[in-house]
């Protein structure tokens, strides 16, 4: 169609809420979640890799009328839970 406007559907959108967290962080949380025992293995800076990245779903409140509702401690819940489901743990 010639007179087509973009839709909420034509568009990708990013999706998070604002706050920032370190792999540190993200790592105690499945290691705990896991028990898992060992130390984090860390290797050498690599070229242009990413220290922070920080999403926010402004675009998809306005757009979708969408907000978070899980804490990323408990979205790794879900997550671990789906796996769980799936691979039958």
């Amino acid at each position: 169609r010639k007179d087509k406007r973009a839709a909420p559907t034509d568009f990708m959108f990013n999706l998070g809420t604002g706050k920032s967290f370190s792999i540190n962080t993200i790592f105690e949380i499945l290691k705990e979640r896991i028990s898992y025992n060992k130390k984090p293995v860390r290797g050498h800076q690599r070229p242009c890799e990413v220290f922070e990245m920080r999403l926010h779903a402004r675009h998809a409140e306005t757009a979708l009328r969408w907000e978070p509702k899980v804490s990323l401690e408990q979205g790794i819940e879900k997550t671990l839970l789906w796996f769980k489901k799936k691979l039958r743990v």
